[in-house]
């Protein structure tokens, strides 16, 4: 090579003609032997002007496009604080891809879990090492990372907008139509602005002194119609002042209202007169009676009018009363209870009161009642009875209670605290009640007595005994 041939020469002064006189050009004469660096340079050039190949073989120093040495890729194994498995530093108790150890590769169905390949339970998918429900799941709603935004719930694997319970989707709002104002029981029903939406109606919005009656805001200080409550009226003949009712001249206060006695069919010539269903009045004088009759120059209801009972003139006699124009007696007194009473037990045993007393009761349900004949309304029942009171203290029945009732109505009711000690205390019964008009059925009344309180067993008993009244009336 003519780098090494060159070195040669050098090192021999005597022998540097020779190789100077060796170094020929392509013409055969020698070259310039003064410039070496020119030589040197030609010597590493080849006639296309590019670098001898063998330069580049023999040099020390690397190419720079192509002869740097390669990366190593693969982590030091001093900073992989979990398991190296190749190239990757991975955690064996969680990786799917290295469960338990570099070569166990979990299946698609699988999580690894402390180690081990674990399958999801039926209906759960793995998403990033965890089962998850794909149809329910909003972090994971059909395919793993598939986030529903927060207005949406995922329902069967797709992202829905839906409300919670007790509110409805409005425009894409969940609104309570209860209560919503732009939404007041339907969408889109939206109440004024002085109204407020309440249990899904609009409702108006008194501000004070105003106060809500019947859907208005009225003062009931000053409104003739609600004068200090509401339905409160004071009539047209009247105002309302402070929130009481005072009357205008020519008007008189009648129940409350302020009429006009001089023509109110109602109040004609003074308070109560009535002129009766469809009459009229005129200066203080009925001057038709509608449906009613005129008896001496007023109108009567002859059908219950005990002075005019029928007719005109016919009065009942004391303790009768005018009954579909006829006078039947006022009140009934019945033996009650008698020993005929039948007494009803727990588990539907029936027998007669007797005159023992009743036998033994202990459970609430037990009666004792008695059919009596009555044509006529009843709207008031007086009693008068005895029973006997042998329940322990022990037993701790507290108070005993019974119903009363009328034809299957319940009127009322007695009582007292329980407790005797077994010494046969006997209670006394009278009472009074007052109701409305309660109406035979087939020309009878039925009166029972009905237990609604239980003694515990062997706690003692209580008993009706007979010879007690009832009077109707």
């Amino acid at each position: 090579m003519k780098r090494f041939a060159w070195l040669a020469c050098l090192l021999s002064a005597s022998a540097l003609l020779a190789c100077s006189s060796g170094s020929t050009d392509e013409g055969g004469s020698p070259k310039d032997s003064g410039s070496k660096a020119d030589t040197a340079a030609d010597s590493n050039v080849d006639d296309s002007g590019s670098p001898d190949a063998e330069v580049g073989e023999d040099s020390a120093t690397p190419d720079s496009a192509d002869g740097a040495p390669e990366a190593d890729t693969a982590p030091d194994s001093g900073s992989c604080d979990k398991t190296l498995c190749g190239t990757e530093c991975v955690d064996l108790s969680t990786d799917p891809k290295h469960c338990g150890s570099c070569s166990t590769k979990c299946l698609p169905s699988e999580i690894c879990v402390a180690k081990t390949c674990t399958a999801c339970d039926p209906g759960k998918s793995p998403c990033g090492g965890v089962c998850v429900d794909l149809s329910g799941d909003a972090k994971n709603c059909g395919a793993c990372g598939t986030i529903c935004a927060s207005s949406e719930k995922c329902v069967s694997g797709k992202c829905t907008f839906v409300c919670d319970a007790g509110e409805t989707n409005c425009s894409g709002k969940c609104v309570s139509l209860l209560t919503d104002h732009d939404n007041c029981g339907a969408c889109g029903t939206k109440c004024a602005t002085d109204e407020a939406c309440v249990s899904a109606a609009c409702e108006k919005v008194c501000v004070a002194p105003k106060t809500k009656c019947f859907g208005l805001c009225v003062d009931l200080s000053s409104d003739i119609d609600n004068c200090g409550a509401c339905g409160k009226s004071c009539g047209s003949g009247g105002k309302c002042s402070s929130g009481t009712c005072t009357c205008l001249t020519g008007t008189t206060l009648c129940g409350g209202l302020c009429v006009d006695t001089s023509k109110d069919p109602k109040n004609c010539g003074t308070c109560g007169t009535s002129c009766g269903p469809g009459g009229t009045c005129a200066g203080g004088v009925c001057t038709s009676c509608g449906s009613w009759t005129s008896c001496s120059g007023k109108c009567v209801d002859t059908t219950s009018d005990p002075l005019n009972c029928g007719t005109c003139g016919k009065t009942c006699a004391s303790g009768f009363m005018c009954l579909a124009g006829s006078c039947v007696p006022a009140s009934s007194t019945h033996s009650f209870p008698s020993s005929g009473s039948i007494v009803g037990f727990s588990g539907g045993k029936t027998t007669t009161l007797g005159t023992g007393g009743g036998g033994v009761h202990y459970i609430s349900g037990d009666y004792v009642e008695e059919t009596f004949d009555r044509i006529y309304p009843a709207t008031k029942l007086d009693i008068d009875l005895k029973m006997s009171d042998l329940t322990n203290s022990f037993c701790s029945v507290g108070t005993l209670n019974w119903d009363v009732k009328l034809n299957g109505t319940t009127i009322g009711s007695y009582s007292w605290v329980g407790g005797s000690g077994g010494s046969g205390v006997d209670k006394t019964i009278t009472k009074s009640f007052t109701f409305t008009s309660v109406s035979p059925v087939a020309g009878k009344f039925t009166i029972r007595y009905e237990a609604t309180s239980t003694v515990c067993s062997g706690g003692g008993s209580w008993n009706w005994y007979p010879g007690g009244t009832a009077k109707l009336q």
